[in-house]
């Protein structure tokens, strides 16, 4: 059995690299081991020339080892409001993933400040200095978590933003942490969260068709809504607020990037459209098998028969409403004390539903330079191994 030992990770290693091939977007990630991987990622304060750094302590692996840790000033992000962004331009179809411990600044639980959270944000890059900004040019989308309408509460937050119009939905999120992750397809972006020994969950799915090719992806965070709300945009954005209650410590384990490529059997579909394209066909290829665990993927057996359009309606509505009224002076109009209402693309993942998909993807029986490996075939002739194995320990 030792010469068995020995030719396995050849035949794995020969099988893998072509099945899987090089990811063009691997070198963006980062694991934050390594202090000098700091001067890889752009600022957006920086790259607009705003001239205030938004953040009180961003620390790659000093603070805790391993992760980078963010500790903004009173900020925000919300129609012209332009808060902290640490980014990576990418172009094309991608997928980004990151693992966020979100805290308050006593490390003992949940932020205590409205609107205080971390995550990934997707930005279409300006080409603006503070001389030439004018209100109406922000468009993006993020996820987050933290804690958003409720302080000391735990809770998630998407929002889109078109043209400065920026419609937001938070939800609680019953967990203290969770791994989080962003897909662009064409013009579809695809959230998805998972908490600790959980399942992935589809979050929301937005449809952008105003983005560009080349977008800012990275991560954001931001904290103290009442207070930064109290500066017109164009005064917060060039500022450092050192006053207010700024209450949020963000530790981001890792920030992955992937190529995603989306199914043929889904070109074409609106992937919007739950009753078209489930939770499930999208955890199939967006899921952990495209990073941690690659394994063939489901084809969903819905044909599109014509162009999609897009309403972004969908079939659950979710309402949230604020606890708190902020003030503010910015001639700008946000209300919120009425009901913020949208609609949810999401359906409930399979471990809600207790709905179990058996994949039905075709293996290929010749991969590249290797004709006539049949993956069922390694699958078990790795079990006949490990079963060897277990029979001479």
């Amino acid at each position: 059995m030792k010469s068995t030992v020995r030719i396995i990770p050849t035949l794995l290693l020969l099988i893998a690299v072509p099945i899987f091939g090089q990811d063009d977007l691997a070198s963006l990630s980062d694991e934050f081991d390594n202090p000098s991987t700091q001067s890889n990622w752009m600022r957006i304060y920086q790259v607009e020339q705003w001239g205030a750094d938004q953040l009180e302590e961003y620390d790659f692996s000093g603070a805790r080892p391993g992760w980078l840790r963010m500790v903004p000033y009173s900020s925000t992000w919300y129609q012209n409001w332009r808060g902290v962004l640490a980014f990576k331009e990418v172009t094309g179809d991608f997928m980004v993933t990151t693992h966020i411990q979100p805290r308050n600044r006593a490390g003992t639980g949940a932020p205590g400040s409205q609107f205080s959270l971390a995550g990934i944000m997707i930005r279409t890059p300006r080409n603006i200095t503070p001389q030439t900004w004018t209100p109406g040019g922000e468009n993006y989308v993020f996820l987050s978590i933290g804690a958003a309408g409720d302080p000391g509460v735990y809770q998630f937050e998407v929002k889109t933003t078109v043209d400065s119009d920026s419609n937001l939905v938070y939800t609680d999120a019953n967990t203290s942490e969770a791994t989080i992750r962003s897909a662009r397809l064409g013009n579809y972006f695809i959230m998805l969260r998972r908490a600790p020994e959980e399942d992935w969950v589809v979050h929301r799915r937005y449809y952008r068709e105003d983005m560009p090719q080349t977008l800012q992806v990275g991560m954001t965070c931001y904290t103290d809504w009442p207070t930064g709300s109290t500066f017109d945009p164009y005064v917060h954005n060039q500022i450092t607020i050192t006053t207010g209650n700024p209450d949020l410590v963000a530790d981001f384990d890792y920030y992955r990037y992937a190529r995603v490529e989306l199914p043929s059997s889904l070109e074409g579909v609106d992937l919007l459209d739950t009753s078209e394209v489930s939770d499930a066909d999208l955890l199939a290829f967006l899921g952990d098998q495209t990073q941690e665990t690659p394994t063939p993927s489901a084809t969903p057996t819905q044909t599109p028969t014509e162009t999609p359009t897009h309403t972004n309606t969908a079939s659950a509505t979710e309402t949230q409403t604020p606890t708190s009224t902020p003030t503010f002076t910015s001639t700008e109009t946000l209300t919120f004390t009425q009901t913020q209402t949208r609609t949810s693309t999401a359906t409930p993942s399979p471990s809600e539903t207790e709905m179990v998909e058996t994949p039905t993807g075709t293996y290929s029986t010749d991969i590249d330079g290797i004709p006539g490996v049949d993956v069922r075939d390694l699958i078990l002739f790795l079990e006949i191994w490990k079963s060897q194995q277990a029979g001479d320990d």
